[in-house]
């Protein structure tokens, strides 16, 4: 073959091994795409804005485990018992307690036996408010007395200062605590023959206790504002006289004076 054509050859040989490497070079493939990876969920909390609901605080209630009488004076008194007139109540309530003068039928008997012997263990509890002055030595505010029994609410104020008292037998020995002339408070208080124990509460809270109790019995009833026996007119304002045929304990007696303080 001539030189020449030798060359040519090899030029076109050339020129279509080009050709072919030029189309048949594969196309460069797509970057694969990144893992798609889902970002966990953040935990699902909501901020605490103060706008979430709080607890409500449980609404205290009065115990009738063992309430035996209750007495809330929200009806007018008796007709007879003229020493006795409605009057608005802790809460300021038109007629929903009764107001005792101090006269000589300004007093309310309730045909209940609260002795020993009936109740070994009990507890009395009224709301009061005291005029400041009595008049007379005592003025009995829940009293079965018939000169001998030692179960007693009553109040003083011939010492100078206004007190409470709770009856424990001698008279000598009785519970006594300050009074608030004026003003309501919530006067509880607990016998406890097996174990000769009086406990003397003022708005729920414990003021004096002793183990001396000597249990002597009274009448098979008890007057409210008055005793039964000789008199001694409380002058002031009574609601809401409870007895139990228990001992409350401490936690109960100070629920009770939550509960019933403003309602």
């Amino acid at each position: 073959m001539p030189k020449n054509k030798s060359v040519i050859v090899l030029l076109c040989l050339l020129a279509t091994a080009c050709t072919v490497n030029v189309n048949n070079t594969p196309a460069n493939p797509a970057p694969s795409a990144a893992p798609s990876a889902m970002p966990s969920a953040a935990p699902s909390s909501t901020p605490d804005n103060g706008s979430s609901t709080p607890t409500p605080t449980p609404t205290p209630e009065v115990s009738t485990a063992g309430l035996i009488e209750y007495l809330d004076f929200s009806a007018a008194p008796p007709a007879e018992q003229t020493g006795l007139s409605a009057t608005p109540d802790r809460l300021a309530q038109a007629d929903q307690a009764w107001r005792f003068s101090g006269e000589s039928n300004s007093f309310y008997r309730v045909d209940r036996d609260i002795n020993g012997t009936t109740l070994p263990q009990a507890t009395f509890s009224a709301w009061v408010r005291t005029a400041g002055e009595n008049g007379v030595d005592q003025g009995h505010i829940i009293s079965p007395d018939n000169a001998n029994t030692s179960r007693m609410l009553y109040f003083t104020s011939s010492s100078g200062s206004p007190l409470w008292h709770a009856g424990t037998g001698p008279s000598s020995d009785d519970l006594s605590t300050q009074a608030l002339v004026n003003r309501w408070q919530l006067l509880t208080v607990t016998y406890d023959d097996s174990s000769n124990t009086v406990a003397l509460y003022v708005d729920g809270n414990l003021r004096a206790s002793t183990t001396e109790l000597a249990p002597r019995n009274g009448y098979d009833y008890f007057h409210i504002g008055n005793s039964p026996f000789s008199g001694k007119f409380f002058v002031g304002d009574i609601d809401e006289v409870r007895v139990y045929n228990r001992v409350l304990s401490d936690s109960e007696i100070q629920q009770l004076y939550l509960a019933s303080k403003d309602r």
